[in-house]
């Protein structure tokens, strides 16, 4: 190919010096020149047809509905046996058969129309290019070298995508250059390629490459020898995601009614290329950016979920497109979720509806007690949202104020001389201890509505900050097996079955419940809107999910039969077998290792639980409205509404037969219930009961003044009532599946190696520790699963050795618990231990770096050497225990049996 090109070089410089020499030329140019004017009319620059057409736009027309048409046909017929040169004449002649008679003749001889004129086209230049072609003469020796450089490369079948577009974009170059055809190039380069691309197993999209940026790599390539434009596109349009995001671009300029003359040229980021520029908005699957008058497409995935739900039109940006083989393999990228601002916890917890109803309770008690709703609006404004414990027993003690002393925030309502009193001045003396009820109760609201929007926007972090991978081959290899297969396959390794559970746990977790959603309908566009990814990828975010629980569901399936086929086994057979399970596709077994070069060796052993998993049942009916009523919001709401039932009515029970109505869990039916009874009582309390007093017309009697003053608290305090129950029921429903969790955890026992290790001299210990990163790696390990699996009561227990109140908080024997209490002091020991040797190798890291800098520098220092030339030295520890040497570090297993070998 090399050779070609240098030969093609050596001819356009002599074709530039005949251009310049133009007096000289000798009578075989000439005559060259005068039989190339017959492949026109005469006196005309139309290309002699067979339709007889004389009109420029008339011929291109008909010319462009022909190529059509002999295009569709071409893309229906079967590749052929060689893809070469003879295979390029072919394409050029289907596709200018109907037009021109020379069609399918290259230019390196001269051709005879059916009138006896005689016509060649030795050079060609177009005023596109300051080089002109190949000259005639070089066009039969470039196809030569083509169809060599095909053959030799076996039509370039075989190759990866990455090596097909650097073959091709050689080939390309070469070939447009050589401008086999006398016209009709592009078309035929187009099939051309296309061919070779599908005959070698990739795929070429031409129309996604608009007219602009074609004239401008062939430039860049001819007259600038740069063939990176060429590459760049080549990459661009075999590139599957690359392709996507392109059809989406151009798709979208067709719909606005724009073509390609309308609008910059588009390419997609090239990978490892840094680009910036102003985001102009995104599509379903791709973003792009204006960088200096170029639109760059990109794919959204590779933007991180953050940009994608913040990014506006007219923002700048910087984006780096990640090179293919550093991408990694994630289906679902973990988002960082920030924390929300003061000013956004206290906007949500000032709109929610609970702080709302109490605030405006409040504004409704000061216009009946001070005749202005607003008169406290500032103190209020005074709470800092987050709320601290100060705050509320600031809350508390205004709220005790208004109680004891209500006018020293303002002389209260009405006229008050003595013993004479008015009607208002009445009701507010009445009104005051609901006051002081009301923003007791708003100070506390405050506090649940806040503790309930970080608990949830927290969670919402910790769901959002994991990623999750995408499954390995064996998935796909094992979801495309027949069912029965894959059962049979299933049955024979429990790691994939547990595998398999794991992954879909995690990929559930990961996705919030208006995601699970989506996915369930086959919402690509909301499902990607909402994690922020394409819409492409959304759609393989569900295929994989689907997969899985097919997966699953044949897993389900299989638990009889595996239950009956593991319970024959004797328990001696059960330990002492060995199972490898070796899979592959095409016999019906899949291989999967979790290790390179290495099968997966699954033992399955019968160990004996340290602390079983217990089952905590789901709290009852009973259970709940029980916690629900003995707590103390609760309760005190009741209070409320048995004080106020007393003013209003003259019993504080009145409605207690009503509010046992209310079913707990409550629904949210029942919530409607129970405010539609407190709009009752506030509209029509007479339905109740006769108000307290006497009331004939417009004479009341003070009783009577005070229980209708009071109505409008009653309802209120009813409506809090059932607020409060809802609130407490959730609380007491999410503490109870947390503790539901903890406790189906089971903490095996450790295996025998940690009772030899524990064996050990302390000093044997710290050797075997250091030596093995994975041995201490277990032992943080499973000191973490013990404590996780204990409560902070049980925890305590612990640490003080108290074994009847561990084993009576458990459910186990004392000597269960006596056995858990010493098993936590080994491991104790071991991990002090451990952190012994993190100093000890601290030290000898400190030592040994500064006797190298002493070495290197050729000084001497009485100081240890500093933090900064520790981080700075790469240092490798050699420990040789006993003089022996360092053996790689070894598998659990082996480090295991290493112990046991050491205690005899």
């Amino acid at each position: 190919m090399k050779k070609t090109q240098a030969g093609q070089s050596a001819s356009m410089m002599e074709e530039k010096l005949q251009e310049q020499h133009g007096a000289a030329k000798t009578e075989p140019q000439k005559k060259a020149n005068v039989t190339s004017e017959n492949f026109f009319y005469p006196q005309s620059k139309v290309l002699k047809n067979k339709y007889n057409i004389k009109e420029q736009k008339v011929l291109n027309e008909q010319c462009a509905h022909d190529v059509a048409q002999e295009m569709i046909k071409l893309y229906q017929e079967p590749l052929p046996e060689k893809i070469d040169s003879s295979y390029l004449k072919h394409i050029h002649q289907r596709l200018f058969r109907h037009t021109f008679e020379w069609a399918g003749h290259t230019r390196d001889t001269s051709f005879t129309f059916k009138d006896g004129t005689v016509a060649s086209q030795s050079e060609i230049k177009r005023k596109e290019f300051k080089t002109p072609f190949a000259s005639s003469k070089k066009v039969r020796e470039g196809l030569k070298n083509l169809d060599q450089v095909l053959s030799e490369t076996n039509y370039l079948k075989g190759l990866t995508r990455k090596e097909f577009v650097e073959y091709t974009t050689g080939l390309m170059i070469n070939l447009h250059h050589m401008h086999p055809f006398r016209e009709g190039n592009r078309r035929t380069q187009r099939m051309f390629f296309e061919k070779l691309a599908q005959s070698a197993g990739h795929n070429l999209d031409f129309s996604l490459v608009p007219r602009k940026r074609k004239l401008f790599v062939n430039v860049e390539a001819i007259d600038h020898g740069n063939p990176e434009p060429m590459k760049h596109l080549l990459e661009d349009i075999s590139n599957p995601e690359k392709v996507l995001v392109l059809k989406e671009f151009t798709n979208a300029m067709r719909e606005l009614g724009l073509d390609e003359r309308n609008y910059r040229f588009a390419v997609a980021a090239k990978d490892g290329q840094t680009y910036d520029g102003i985001y102009r908005g995104a599509g379903d699957n791709g973003f792009m950016i204006d960088v200096k008058g170029t639109f760059i497409v990109g794919n959204k995935k590779h933007l991180s979920p953050e940009q994608i739900k913040t990014l506006k039109i007219g923002d700048r940006i910087s984006f780096t497109a990640p090179m293919a083989e550093d991408l990694q393999q994630t289906l679902i990228p973990g988002e960082k979720v920030p924390s929300l601002t003061r000013e956004e916890i206290a906007e949500r917890v000032q709109n929610s509806p609970l702080v709302q109803r109490c605030r405006k309770d409040i504004e409704t008690l000061c216009k009946i007690v001070y005749g202005n709703p607003h008169i406290l609006q500032q103190k209020l404004s005074e709470i800092d949202i987050p709320i601290t414990l100060e705050d509320i027993s600031k809350g508390e003690r205004f709220a005790r104020q208004i109680e004891e002393s209500p006018q020293s925030i303002r002389r209260l309502r009405g006229i008050g001389i003595g013993s004479l009193k008015s009607g208002a001045r009445l009701h507010a003396e009445v009104n005051v201890l609901p006051l002081s009820h009301a923003i007791f109760d708003y100070v506390h609201f405050i506090r649940l509505e806040e503790k309930d929007i970080l608990e949830k926007h927290h969670a919402e972090q910790r769901r959002c900050e994991k990623s999750i991978e995408i499954p390995g081959e064996w998935m796909q290899n094992l979801c495309s097996l027949p069912k029965e297969q894959q059962q049979e396959i299933l049955s024979q390794s429990p790691e994939l079955r547990a595998e398999i559970n794991t992954y879909m746990r995690q990929l559930q977790e990961r996705l919030s419940l208006n995601e699970r959603r989506a996915l369930r309908l086959n919402n690509y566009e909301e499902l990607a809107k909402s994690i922020g990814t394409s819409v492409n990828h959304a759609k393989k975010i569900t295929e994989i999910a689907k997969k899985g629980q097919e997966l699953q569901q044949n897993m389900q399936s299989l638990s009889s039969h595996r239950l009956e086929a593991y319970s024959a086994p004797s328990l001696k057979a059960i330990k002492a077998e060995k199972v490898t399970v070796t899979v592959e596709k095409t016999t019906g077994i899949i291989q999967k290792t979790r290790q390179a070069d290495k099968s997966v060796a699954i033992t399955e052993d019968l160990q004996r639980a340290l602390i079983p998993g217990e089952k905590i049942a789901p709290l009852t009916r009973e259970e709940i409205a029980e916690r629900i009523q003995n707590s103390s919001l609760v309760q005190k709401c009741r209070k409320k509404i048995e004080t106020l039932c007393e003013v209003v009515y003259g019993d504080p029970y009145i409605l207690q037969q009503k509010l046992s109505e209310i079913k707990i869990p409550i629904t949210s039916d029942g919530v409607s219930e129970g405010e539609k009874f407190a709009r009752q009582v506030e509209e029509f309390p007479q339905s109740i009961h006769k108000l307290r007093g006497i009331g004939i017309g417009s004479l009341k009697s003070g009783a009577r003044s005070h229980a209708e003053i009071n109505v409008l608290p009653l309802s209120h305090a009813i409506c809090d009532y059932v607020h409060s129950i809802r609130t407490e029921e959730k609380d007491i429903l999410e503490n109870h599946h947390i503790e539901q969790k903890r406790c189906e955890k089971s903490v095996e026992m450790p295996g025998e190696w940690m009772q030899n290790l524990c064996s050990l001299p302390p000093e044997q210990q710290q050797r075997i520790l250091s030596q093995s990163p994975e041995l201490r790696a277990e032992i943080n390990t499973y000191m973490t699963k013990l404590q996780e699996r204990l409560s902070l009561s049980e925890r305590k227990a612990l640490r003080e050795g108290n074994e009847q109140e561990l084993a009576k908080s458990i459910g186990i024997p004392v000597n269960n618990a006596r056995e858990i209490i010493e098993i936590f002091k080994q491991g104790k020991a071991l991990q002090q231990n451990m952190q012994f040797v993190s100093s000890q190798r601290l030290e000898a890291y400190s030592t040994l770096s500064t006797h190298q800098l002493k070495e290197n520098k050729g000084e001497k220092y009485t100081k240890s050497a500093s933090p900064k030339a520790i981080k700075a030295e790469k240092v490798t520890v050699t420990i040789e225990p006993e003089k022996a040497k360092q053996q790689d570090i070894l598998p659990r297993k082996v480090e295991h049996a290493k112990v046991v070998a050491l205690t005899h």
